[in-house]
């Protein structure tokens, strides 16, 4: 078993994600397998190898194909990494000579996944550093969550104005994978509020619509966002008199532009807590008045914070 010529491949280098080929067969087919090879593993960060004569440069794996003559060939994997061999044998007759380059390198891949699939298990004790690519390649993929509903707690603060208690419910569609469209409502209260001539309620439905962009996430257990919205704050607000005035409800409406991060945290496949953060500036702010004195209001800077639960889809 010889390896390929150095112009047919990179060098080894040793110590990373590189497999190193060497081949028995003759004219241009091994050649073109590990062309075929290379491809499929480079996408994955992995190096198809070979090594100047007199090397012995490790790599995490050495492929060796193998012909008997008969158009059966032969494929074996050393493992360096988990201190094992593998190999297998396929029959090529009914596959066209233009199409069995394909055939082995894909059959090569396999044989490397089957191998390095071992790494996943709890006991695995590989007998050197993995490589996280190598990692990687042979662990399982999850599909990237498109659609997220949520609800949860939320709290409003105005600098020039009241604090507003309430709840939300919140939806977001993912665009692309790092960016997302998102709409929200909600309910809040605001705490009854003193004034020169009795008290003024206030309750306000909240609407929302802005985008979210992923800033960093850890595999799809935890992550953090940056969003950016439009509010609208619908406001009601209730006088009541003390006897010497006669009260009036009067409805109003502020516009305001808020932004600010979210982190969250999976608890399940599904399932994940969500925690944010946000400061907004207003676009029209507005005041409840008891005669021309300025009692409270949704006004200044606007303070949020909100945590609830959101299923990912």
């Amino acid at each position: 078993m010889m390896d390929l010529p150095a112009q047919d491949l990179e060098p080894c280098q040793g110590g990373g994600a590189e497999v190193r080929m060497a081949s028995s067969v003759e004219g241009s087919l091994a050649a073109l397998v590990s062309s075929q090879l290379r491809t499929a593993l480079r996408a994955r960060g992995i190096r198809v190898c070979t090594v100047p004569p007199s090397s012995s440069v490790a790599t995490a794996a050495v492929v060796e194909l193998s012909e008997d003559g008969h158009e059966r060939f032969t494929i074996v994997v050393k493992d360096a990494l988990l201190a094992k061999r593998v190999e297998r044998s396929i029959e090529l007759s009914s596959i066209p000579p233009d199409g069995r380059p394909l055939a082995l390198a894909l059959a090569t891949d396999e044989l490397l996944r089957a191998s390095w699939a071992e790494l996943l298990l709890v006991d695995a004790q590989p007998r050197q550093s993995v490589p996280p690519e190598i990692h990687r390649s042979v662990a399982p993929s999850e599909e990237p969550k498109r659609f997220e509903l949520g609800a949860g707690f939320a709290v409003d603060h105005y600098t020039r104005g009241h604090t507003q208690l309430g709840a939300d419910v919140a939806g977001a569609f993912w665009v692309l994978p790092r960016l997302a469209i998102e709409a929200r409502a909600g309910f809040r209260v605001a705490p009854s509020v003193d004034a020169p001539r009795g008290e003024i309620q206030a309750n306000a439905t909240v609407l929302s619509l802005g985008a979210l962009a992923n800033v960093a996430r850890q595999g799809s257990w935890i992550g953090a966002d940056i969003g950016g919205r439009l509010a609208i704050v619908h406001v009601q607000f209730t006088a009541l008199g003390d006897g010497s005035a006669q009260g009036r409800d009067v409805s109003k409406t502020a516009f305001y532009l808020n932004a600010g991060p979210r982190g969250w945290l999976a608890i399940h496949r599904f399932v994940r807590v969500v925690a944010e953060f946000n400061i907004g500036a207003p676009l029209h702010s507005l005041e409840g008045l008891d005669g021309e004195r300025r009692v409270t209001g949704v006004g200044g800077l606007q303070l949020s914070g909100g945590l609830g639960l959101a299923g990912a889809f």
